[in-house]
């Protein structure tokens, strides 16, 4: 799984993407725990995003 992220994050879908997949990941699964790690994962890209 770490080699999955590392290569994900190598590539060029910056951060936000891959956390939006995974927030989804986790809302199939039901996961509440990872749904909030995501999300918050999630913000952080897309606020750090915005500020360029």
């Amino acid at each position: 799984m770490f080699a999955l992220e590392k290569y994900i994050h190598a590539g060029s879908l910056g951060e936000a993407l891959p956390a939006l997949v995974k927030i989804h990941a986790s809302q199939i699964d039901g996961c509440a725990y990872c749904l909030d790690m995501h999300g918050c994962e999630a913000r952080a890209a897309l606020s750090a995003a915005s500020m360029c």
